[in-house]
């Protein structure tokens, strides 16, 4: 009976515990100046010139990840730090998705069975899988001639709103 009792207490106390989204990459916490971003030193980051007014990206090419070297992008809307999105390799993935759930548990959505098996046979497929309130995900494509390509992002929750925002402005700017 004490045993019993004492397993649902750690059960209720491991389901009671908080679901906290990703706030940022690391020590850089989404909201920060590009200043604040470029001083951690994740990589060797250089901007990139504008596409949309109040959206800037800086990118780098020596971001360190599961053992090797790749490229790396952080979003910025407005000068505050909104999204990282980082090349991730295709052999990688499944090491990288592994060390995602040890970390954030279980997926918090994805793309269907379907849309996933897609990706092996069908040009421009896309899917995703995705952790902690979908602040941090996989997105997964190929292209016309069936080439994978794969990026890991964390991303503020409201970056892709605040992004259609800008470029709706900037649309109606040019019209």
């Amino acid at each position: 009976m004490k045993q019993t009792a004492f397993f649902s207490i750690c059960l209720i106390g491991i389901l009671s515990q908080p679901a906290l989204a990703v706030d940022g990459y690391k020590d850089v916490k989404f909201g920060a100046s590009e200043k604040e971003l470029i001083s951690k030193g994740i990589c060797s980051m250089s901007r990139a010139p504008d596409y949309v007014s109040g959206i800037s990206m800086w990118q780098c090419h020596d971001f360190r990840l599961a053992g090797g070297m790749t490229n790396a992008y952080a979003y910025f809307i407005d000068g505050k730090f909104s999204r990282l999105g980082i090349d991730l390799a295709w052999g990688d993935m499944a090491k990288v998705s592994d060390g995602l759930f040890e970390k954030y548990g279980p997926l918090s959505s994805r793309s269907t069975q379907e849309q996933i098996a897609a990706l092996d046979s069908q040009p421009n497929a896309l899917a995703y899988i995705a952790f902690d309130k979908d602040t941090v995900y996989i997105s997964m494509g190929t292209d016309g001639n069936l080439n994978k390509s794969a990026m890991l992002v964390y991303t503020d929750p409201s970056f892709d709103r605040l992004s259609a925002e800008k470029q709706q402005a900037a649309l109606a700017d040019a019209l």
